[in-house]
């Protein structure tokens, strides 16, 4: 993996990682952005695990997943979670091991990265917040310490983030689901071919764990309201 004017990574077999920065421009310390994300995402990729983009959060006794594109929302979707008082389990990374009848998402870092704006919208005070990175004006680092899930947990549903006018809920079929969780899986969200073993991951977790298509509109003054309708929704899929 070669990110833009910071090197490049190479991966081998899920335990060894290899730098070689680009010094052409002067050096870049993005690398440790990249190190925690990108790159542990296909390490995780390469030992074996489904690994989506999104975040999880824990909600009541269930665990969810909120997965889509960049710019979709899914960091500030678990900050407004944890805003009222559920936990993380993990930002960016949503690793997967699948064993028979069960799909275990993974914890991660107890920190969340979170926009300037969405912290204002969610009444954080950014000012006892620290930037992701130096070289990042917009992002800060949201810990979450106390609100922190350290162990794996059974993965009761997935959300797919999108903007619509309103907000709407809409199950996905097993076949539809794997279509678009493929996006957003490692590597194929790079361009790269995952192989036969992501394609017979991605069809246990479709038909194990239902997936939605959870729209709403991108006005962040909403964002407060989120939580609530997430909970609603699981109380009634998970009411029996």
């Amino acid at each position: 993996m070669r990110p833009p004017v910071v090197g490049q990574f190479t991966l081998c077999n899920g335990s060894t990682v290899s730098f070689q920065p680009d010094v052409s421009g002067g050096l870049s310390s993005l690398w440790e952005l990249y190190l925690t994300g990108a790159i542990l995402s296909l390490l995780l990729y390469q030992r074996g695990l489904l690994v989506l983009h999104g975040s999880v959060v824990r909600i009541g006794n269930k665990t969810v997943a909120f997965v889509g594109h960049s710019g979709a929302g899914k960091s500030s979707a678990a900050a407004a979670c944890c805003r009222q008082g559920h936990a993380l389990l993990a930002d960016d990374i949503v690793a997967l091991s699948l064993s028979g009848q069960d799909v275990f998402v993974q914890s991660g870092f107890p920190r969340l990265k979170v926009h300037i704006d969405t912290a204002e919208a969610l009444d954080i005070p950014v000012q006892s917040l620290v930037s992701v990175h130096p070289e990042i004006d917009d992002e800060l680092v949201l810990p979450l310490h106390d609100q922190f899930c350290p162990e794996a947990q059974p993965l009761a549903a997935v959300y797919l983030l999108g903007e619509g006018e309103r907000e709407e809920m809409k199950p996905l079929s097993p076949a539809a689901a794997l279509v678009e969780l493929l996006q957003h899986a490692m590597p194929s969200r790079y361009g790269q071919n995952g192989g036969a073993g992501q394609f017979e991951q991605l069809s246990t977790l479709v038909r194990q764990v239902p997936v939605f298509h959870l729209l709403r509109p991108g006005n962040l003054e909403q964002l407060n309201r989120f939580p609530q309708l997430v909970e609603n929704h699981l109380a009634d899929l998970y009411k029996d």
